[in-house]
């Protein structure tokens, strides 16, 4: 089980059109802190009301600081 990362409402819609970058713009910092998380944590991403939306990989540095890899959640990262 992955920590979550929260979207701020209405911030989910760029990733249901198939982006897959988040913008730390887009981060609820009180619900999920991004400098709670160190660069490369593997991270579920959530919409405001806690909809799973993919896996991504979280840089808490950076302005694009998730990308999504997977939006299935029969996957999960391993180290291969």
């Amino acid at each position: 089980m992955h920590p979550s990362l929260r979207l701020k409402k209405n911030q989910d819609r760029r990733l249901r059109a198939g982006h897959l970058w988040v913008y730390s713009n887009e981060v609820d910092n009180d619900a999920t802190p991004l400098k709670g998380f160190e660069p490369g944590d593997v991270v579920a991403v959530e919409n405001a009301q806690g909809r799973w939306l993919g896996l991504a990989y979280v840089n808490p540095n950076s302005l694009i600081c998730a990308r999504v890899v997977t939006r299935r959640r029969d996957l999960d990262f391993d180290q291969s």
